[in-house]
């Protein structure tokens, strides 16, 4: 059914080449007609004609030109090349959009072109050399690759980049720089190749733990700053100790040992005070420390809840607990104590309660400190046994003394 569909939907689109009046079984190119059990559009002017047993011939009715057998491997053109398979070998090759072998079929694995770079594979023969099979670029000129190396990379003047120059590489899409790596150290390489940032960092945001529309944060010699992902430009300088994921266009940064805040241009939106400091929510509140005391701080700078207690946890439904003198308590967001600290034991809300304990007796409480459920601890259970088995022994004694 799904052939009988993609045959009608060809042949309600085809171009004048593709003989209507046949029927649906060969097209007519040259004079000469081609025999086919399916066929589809991979590129604007460019079908794909299946020949039998998993092989495929290429026509390309605007150079009037056709391709070789191939076996069946890519299935569209990307960046006007087309990963193919030898029909005789099972290699891989590229075809570019004349239907030209622009790489002939002797690798084991090749990708897309993405952002300007493609992905080879060569497994074989120790000592396998195609450097003479395609276009010297500065980096094998320089010798940097003995070129017998497993993988490598293609730009579109079908140049070899040889990042085995380097110990990995990270092939960025949409237009972005590369990460490559060299004795652990980092670097980035634009889309065709040269290199914009020699690998020179200490660490590299693989994660892109900031989301930061094209930030990237990076560290050089133990310092932190960030970098434009599509250019290697610095933003942000290497001046930071460390660093705090945000999703945010703001995060955390140290400096001499202090926490601050600053946004994605580097401008400081709260100072350099702060001892300790944690993510910022949903609704960009973050723990402070100072002192050996804790509260809440927006991403502005306003104190949420006054740094006074001795240790407290992120808000949780509106709510954060807090603990003042060995004992806690809920504070909101308006930095009000809801809920006084009593409770020896104490979690986060979660669907609208919280498990305290006081005087070990574990309860349930909702947010406005009632309680909703309880049972005695350990510690009273253990206390009711001992007082009934002191009644029973203290009866026993009365009867026996009458």
């Amino acid at each position: 059914m799904l052939l009988f569909l993609l045959v009608i939907n060809i042949f309600l689109n085809q171009p004048p080449l593709i003989n209507k009046k046949v029927q649906k079984s060969y097209v007519v190119f040259e004079g000469k007609k081609i025999n086919y059990d399916t066929l589809f559009k991979v590129h604007v002017n460019i079908y794909a004609i299946g020949i039998g047993g998993g092989k495929f011939r290429f026509l390309n009715q605007e150079k009037q030109k056709i391709s070789d057998i191939y076996g069946c491997w890519g299935d569209t053109f990307k960046e006007g090349i087309l990963p193919v398979m030898s029909s005789k070998t099972g290699d891989l090759g590229l075809l570019d959009e004349n239907l030209d072998e622009i790489v002939p079929c002797n690798l084991t694995g090749v990708s897309y072109f993405e952002g300007g770079l493609i992905q080879i594979v060569r497994y074989g023969e120790p000592g396998v050399d195609y450097r003479y099979q395609l276009p010297l670029s500065e980096y094998n000129v320089l010798g940097r690759n003995p070129l017998n190396k497993r993988d490598n990379y293609l730009n579109h003047q079908f140049e070899l980049m040889i990042p085995k120059y380097y110990d990995s590489i990270v092939p960025y899409r949409d237009g972005k720089i590369r990460m490559v790596m060299k004795k652990a150290l980092f670097g980035f390489l634009d889309t065709t190749g040269r290199e914009v940032v020699a690998p020179t960092l200490t660490d590299f945001d693989a994660d892109n733990q900031y989301s930061w529309q094209h930030l990237r944060r990076v560290q050089h010699k133990g310092l932190f700053g960030f970098v434009d992902d599509r250019n290697g430009q610095q933003i942000i300088p290497f001046a930071y100790e460390a660093t705090v994921a945000s999703t945010y266009p703001f995060t955390w940064v140290r400096k001499a040992g202090k926490w601050g805040c600053i946004n994605q241009a580097g401008v400081v939106l709260i100072p350099f005070l702060y001892d300790n400091v944690s993510y910022f929510d949903a609704d960009s509140i973050s723990l402070a420390g100072l002192n050996g005391r804790m509260g809440h701080i927006r991403a502005n700078g306003s104190i949420v809840t006054p740094l006074l207690y001795e240790s407290a946890q992120p808000f949780a439904e509106g709510l954060a607990l807090v603990s003042q003198e060995g004992r806690y308590g809920y504070v909101n967001q308006k930095g009000q104590l809801i809920i006084p600290a009593v409770y020896t034991r104490a979690a986060s809300f979660r669907h609208g309660h919280a498990h305290v304990e006081r005087f070990g007796i574990k309860a349930t409480i909702d947010k406005q400190g009632h309680w909703v459920n309880y049972r005695l601890g350990t510690g009273w259970n253990l206390s009711i046994v001992l007082f009934f088995l002191m009644l029973v022994l203290f009866v026993a004694y009365r009867r026996r003394a009458f």
